[in-house]
């Protein structure tokens, strides 16, 4: 029983994708005839920034974002691999940062203030994960190059302190 659900799973995500691919096809043969410039497909990015400025498709999130970041109800963003939450991560990064011309055409944009505000963004991606000690003392390095950033210091030899520390000197900064 187990076997044929994924079976059918996965043939509902083939059917899905092999109907996304004509879709698109189709779509670049219609832009090429009139002679429009078709926007690129962006595979593998994860900043919201370098997507834009690349002139990639991006499908506007920006609704959702607003809510999330108006409301003061914590968020769990739970999703499989390969399902947007470093990018979800990364527009809302930009979003606080105040670089308004990055959401032009989207929900958001004359909604939003667009005050600066500064951001935390600490990506598990770059972090060692060879053993215990590795992975806290990279924690701490990319926690001291956020502080670095914002000219202030942390002092601690544990990453929750660390990260307790920098949240407390960028609140008394800003």
């Amino acid at each position: 029983m187990k076997s044929g659900i994924s079976w059918r799973f996965s043939f509902l995500i083939w059917k899905i994708i092999k109907n996304c691919i004509s879709f698109l096809v189709v779509i670049k043969f219609y832009s090429q005839k009139r002679g429009d410039k078709m926007k690129e497909l962006s595979i593998g990015k994860q900043d919201f920034k370098s997507l834009i400025e690349s002139n990639c498709v991006y499908v506007d999130k920006t609704k959702y974002i607003y809510k999330i970041a108006k409301t003061t109800t914590p968020y769990f963003l739970s999703r499989p691999r390969r399902f947007g939450k470093s990018l979800t991560m990364s527009t809302l990064k930009y979003l606080f940062l105040g670089e308004k011309e990055l959401f032009k055409n989207t929900y958001i944009y004359d909604k939003w203030n667009w005050e600066e505000f500064p951001v935390i963004s600490l990506s598990m991606s770059t972090v060692d994960t060879t053993d215990i000690t590795m992975l806290k003392n990279s924690i701490i390095s990319n926690l001291e190059k956020i502080a670095k950033n914002y000219g202030v210091g942390i002092n601690s030899t544990s990453p929750s302190q660390a990260l307790k520390s920098l949240i407390e000197n960028i609140h008394e900064k800003y």
